[in-house]
């Protein structure tokens, strides 16, 4: 679908398959279809290549100018030809059963969930210089209501343009928002009510969008959205910090800052 104006248009009839990729300015859709990949043009539908016999694929993602695709499975992290759909490079991961994958093309990484917490692939060309590195550790694993997996598992990432990564667990409370290229934990989003993360998603300015439900049995259903923003730099979170206790500041009649007292 395309927005022209105040109208939704459809530009591509209905597609099977499990998850695309498109950069709207270059009229090309990567779709990911039962083990394997097709760009097509926009709007005529005319499949421009066919990749075939990638096993399993879980996420895709192409490049702004439309001249790389990269797909991660289970085991691999394929770049292809945008032109020519021709396999560039191939790096080797392991994915957590059924643990989310985040694809950053335009910085060439890619985060995932493994069985020792969240891991960063970075792809640098041909085959990489070392494997993946640790951005966040497991957390310990119990054992799971009937019907969920168990509490602790990875659930769902996502990666900000300033570099922000937001983990969300099962059945554990806070949403952990970590430097994606060091690691470091940076904060905590908490939920307004008792309840469980479902998912996160960044936008502009490292504003981020978190959705709750009220239990984890009912993450199919959940209830509340919250916006957060987050600081680009140390220097605006000081700036921040400072404006939030100025706004609280004790006020003498004219309005200024009442002087702290020292003994």
């Amino acid at each position: 679908l395309r927005v022209e104006g105040d109208r939704v248009v459809t530009v591509l009839p209905p597609q099977e398959g499990q998850a695309i990729a498109m950069h709207p300015g270059l009229d090309r859709v990567a779709i990911v279809d039962r083990g394997r990949v097709l760009l097509k043009e926009l709007p005529s539908g005319r499949t421009l290549w066919t990749l075939p016999g990638i096993e399993a694929p879980q996420a895709i993602e192409m490049s702004d100018d439309g001249a790389e695709v990269l797909i991660a499975t289970r085991s691999s992290v394929l770049s292809v030809d945008g032109a020519s759909g021709r396999i560039k490079g191939n790096w080797p991961i392991e994915v957590a059963s059924s643990g989310p994958i985040e694809i950053d093309v335009r910085r060439r990484f890619v985060v995932f969930a493994h069985k020792d917490g969240v891991q960063r692939l970075d792809l640098t060309g041909g085959a990489p210089a070392r494997g993946s590195t640790a951005v966040a550790g497991a957390e310990e694993i119990h054992h799971a209501l009937p019907g969920q997996k168990p509490h602790g598992t990875v659930m769902h990432l996502a990666v900000s343009e300033g570099g922000h990564l937001s983990i969300v667990r099962q059945d554990m409370p806070p949403i952990d928002i970590h430097d994606v290229e060091t690691g470091q934990l940076l904060t905590q989003l908490t939920p307004p009510v008792p309840g469980t993360p479902v998912s996160a998603a960044f936008g502009s300015d490292e504003r981020i969008a978190a959705v709750w439900a009220f239990h984890v049995i009912l993450r199919e259903k959940p209830a509340i959205v919250t916006l957060h923003a987050l600081p680009l730099t140390p220097p605006a979170a000081l700036a921040a910090t400072k404006a939030a206790q100025n706004a609280i500041a004790p006020r003498l009649p004219d309005g200024a800052a009442r002087p702290s007292r020292t003994n």
